[in-house]
């Protein structure tokens, strides 16, 4: 059997909100200038938003997501028996992880669904 591999998915709101604003600033800078020359000091504004947005997208990898995750649970040591409370969830990835380290505990993940956050 084929299992599917987890998706935690990315902070795309922001992302998208960082590269969005930040191509419309660079764009309007070099549009005006003729006009207003001062707004060609949006420019560096918007690339700075948009080097943001990607650098974002980059670091939200899975693979540093679940390194991060792993380092996480190192640090607090999760035994036998723990209870773990998730508040914010998301989609589940610390929930998950203390799940498949903590055997015979419980562990609960709670979050508030939003369809504008997928």
């Amino acid at each position: 059997m084929n299992e599917a591999k987890p998706n935690y998915g990315i902070p795309a709101g922001e992302i998208f909100t960082s590269i969005l604003v930040g191509v419309t600033f660079t764009v309007l800078s070099v549009l005006l200038f003729r006009r207003f020359p001062p707004t060609l000091l949006l420019a560096p504004i918007g690339v700075y938003l948009i080097v943001h947005g990607v650098r974002i997208w980059r670091s939200s990898t899975l693979e540093k997501k679940l390194r991060l995750r792993e380092e996480f649970i190192r640090i607090i040591q999760p035994r036998e028996g723990d209870r773990v409370l998730d508040v914010g969830t998301g989609r589940g990835l610390l929930a998950v992880g203390f799940a498949k380290v903590i055997r015979c505990g419980e562990v609960v993940g709670i979050d508030i669904w939003s369809r504008f956050a997928l």
